[in-house]
């Protein structure tokens, strides 16, 4: 059903802000 769809969705999206994130804060660190 769409609880199962959003679920999908949020675990699939959640890990890939988290690595955006990441990128961000390690380019941040890298220029700095």
């Amino acid at each position: 059903g769409p609880n199962l769809s959003s679920s999908s969705m949020a675990k699939g999206l959640y890990p890939l802000a988290k690595a955006s994130d990441v990128k961000a804060a390690n380019a941040t660190n890298h220029t700095d």
